[in-house]
């Protein structure tokens, strides 16, 4: 378990930032993330990954950028990126409105166009977007970007949720035909796109 005073310690010691707050987010990942408040008032998301993790450079709004470019910081085997939390929360796509959906497919065809080189996000899933009045608000955890098919980022996204637990196997038999039909109605990719995408990424869940 890490010891966030320990945390905040480092943090304060190795770049300056003195957090007033720093709270565990409930992951299902092989990541850990805090939320922190900043003496300055800022709302941030302080990353732990693994030590080889990079962040994409991506000119893009919707981006949430690392705080300290190019600064190597290791707190015990993690490697730690301090993160601007932008407005708003993760939602899984069940829970998103129809209009919603139309307005995510439109943000991330705008974010994977500022990527370029047919590169796709390749984590998207609920715990990395971020939703503030029925509207993105940020694309977070860019260490995957590589190149590949879109679809690969939408069958992630459909996936993601307490339904891709093993536990909750029931749930995601009834809900992944709804969030698919949803996700394919909104991006119009074809069939074979489709299928090409899908193999991997269930396998990995």
């Amino acid at each position: 378990m890490t010891d966030t005073a320990e945390l905040a310690a480092f943090l304060l010691r190795e770049t300056g930032l003195h957090v007033t707050s720093l709270n565990r987010v409930a992951q299902r990942s092989h990541t850990v993330n805090f939320r922190a408040v900043a003496a300055d008032g800022r709302s941030l998301l302080v990353k732990l990954a693994s030590p080889n993790s990079r962040l994409a450079a991506v000119d893009h709004p919707l981006a949430v950028h690392d705080l300290f470019p190019g600064r190597m910081l290791a707190f015990h085997a993690h490697r730690v990126f301090c993160l601007d939390w932008k407005a708003g929360r993760p939602k899984t796509l069940a829970a998103l409105s129809t209009k919603a959906v139309g307005r995510l497919v439109a943000a991330y065809s705008s974010f994977r166009a500022a990527l370029g080189n047919g590169r796709i996000h390749g984590d998207l899933n609920c715990n990395n977007v971020l939703f503030a009045d029925g509207k993105v608000s940020g694309f977070l955890d860019l260490e995957e970007v590589r190149a590949g098919c879109p679809c690969e980022d939408w069958v992630r996204y459909a996936l993601t949720g307490a339904e891709h637990l093993p536990v909750f196997s029931w749930i995601r038999r009834r809900r992944l035909r709804t969030n698919f039909l949803r996700i394919v109605s909104a991006t119009g990719f074809s069939a074979a796109e489709w299928r090409g995408a899908m193999h991997p990424v269930v396998r990995a869940h």
